[in-house]
């Protein structure tokens, strides 16, 4: 378990170094990070055709406040990652739990991080099926199930969003979606 957790943190994307949020130019002071996981359900106020334009917005917002991330949706439910200042994390976790297009806001976990596993990715973002999703985390049926909102605890959110990272990586080498920092 030890190992799938580590590598949510090393299999994020990769990019260009950069001068992390946090970070002063002389690297004396660091704000607090945390990483926050949910799942919710899509309400009938949101349809999938809507993600272009729901991760632009989320893109733009995300980098003013420094926020990086992973966005998952599987079949009319939604997996997300947050990292970033502890304050500004929290803000957005609670906006999102006020949005008329999340209904079933689970929070999966809200933890400390030491560095962020989505590092220059303001919104990376990734739609699976659910056959899809319960190979990534090698329960084939799991994501078919409609309890798994509730169900799905902090290891299973962390491997299906480091195996959804990498295939993500692996299909889109260009860098076209990258919005910190400079493109590889």
């Amino acid at each position: 378990m030890g190992r799938i957790i580590a590598q949510f943190h090393s299999m994020a994307p990769q990019m260009t170094p950069i001068l992390a949020p946090g970070f002063s130019k002389r690297g004396l002071s660091m704000k607090s990070l945390i990483s926050v996981i949910y799942a919710s359900r899509a309400t009938a106020e949101f349809h999938e055709h809507e993600i272009p334009e729901l991760l632009k917005q989320a893109r733009l917002a995300n980098a003013a406040r420094e926020l990086t991330g992973m966005l998952l949706y599987i079949a009319g439910s939604f997996v997300q990652v947050l990292e970033g200042e502890a304050g500004m994390v929290e803000a957005v976790f609670e906006t999102i739990r006020a949005d008329k297009r999340h209904g079933q806001v689970a929070l999966i976990s809200r933890e400390p991080i030491l560095e962020r596993a989505f590092e220059g990715w303001t919104m990376s973002h990734k739609t699976l099926d659910p056959a899809e999703a319960g190979e990534l985390i090698g329960e084939a049926n799991y994501f078919l199930s409609p309890a798994w909102i509730q169900q799905l605890d902090s290891y299973r959110a962390k491997k299906l969003l480091s195996a959804a990272s990498t295939r993500w990586q692996m299909e889109h080498r260009s860098g076209k979606y990258r919005t910190l920092g400079r493109s590889a």
